[in-house]
């Protein structure tokens, strides 16, 4: 069975670069995508773009979730310091601290995903021009909604403004969507992979080391409040 889906994942491929190399100029042009086909395709892109405006959604109440519970942890450190609680306030210290670190790395895993929701959006507005035969200046003339956007004047030789008014291909902007869509699923892959490693820790010499310099960043953030709290 595996020879058999590397056979078929090694047609696949020659297939789609046998139809690069056709679009850069081969001898053999490719069969352009009939418009019943380019319609299910870009219906089938949007229903990931709406996939992924909801994935948006949880990273972002991931976001909020860790930046609240920064906000309660800090507060009750504080207050074990104050009672000379000292080991409430390490483990207490302890928790801050990594949330902190998850509270970072989430931003950046929102961060990532709303660039590539960006990307792929473009590209289906592309691919939405090209089955119309619109140029870029002249869909986002008719779709004031969709232009937010400045767009920054430029002067142009005769040859680049022919080109940049022309309809997009909708063949090569769907390669560039489905590649989209793969680093969309791959990303939200790696995520979860990493939440889990997170989450899970680990018993490597990485960790042990990485676990030592975590008790010292304690002890730092414990002394650093017990003088900022001896102040008022």
């Amino acid at each position: 069975m595996s020879d058999l889906l590397k056979k078929i994942n090694l047609l696949v491929n020659a297939k789609v670069r046998g139809a690069i190399n056709d679009r850069r100029g081969g001898a053999d042009r490719p069969v352009k995508t009939s418009e019943k086909a380019q319609k299910r395709q870009i219906k089938g892109f949007q229903q990931r773009i709406d996939e992924a405006i909801v994935h948006e959604g949880q990273l972002q109440r991931r976001v909020d979730n860790l930046h609240a519970e920064i906000a309660r942890l800090d507060q009750l450190a504080d207050d074990a310091v104050r009672k000379g609680e000292e080991t409430i306030a390490r483990r207490l210290i302890d928790q801050l601290q990594r949330t902190r670190q998850r509270l970072e790395i989430a931003k950046s895993d929102l961060s990532d995903h709303q660039l590539l929701t960006q990307e792929l959006l473009r590209q289906v507005d592309l691919l939405e021009m090209a089955t119309a035969g619109m140029p870029p200046d002249q869909s986002a003339a008719s779709a004031p909604a969709k232009a937010k956007t400045r767009r920054k004047k430029t002067v142009r030789v005769d040859s680049q403004a022919e080109e940049a008014t022309a309809p997009p291909d909708f063949d090569q902007v769907l390669v560039a969507a489905q590649q989209k869509v793969a680093e969309l699923s791959e990303l939200v892959s790696v995520q979860k992979d990493r939440l889990t490693v997170f989450t899970r820790g680990g018993e490597t010499p990485a960790d042990q080391a990485a676990d030592a310099a975590q008790k010292i960043a304690v002890d730092t953030e414990l002394e650093n409040r017990r003088k900022r709290l001896s102040k008022r």
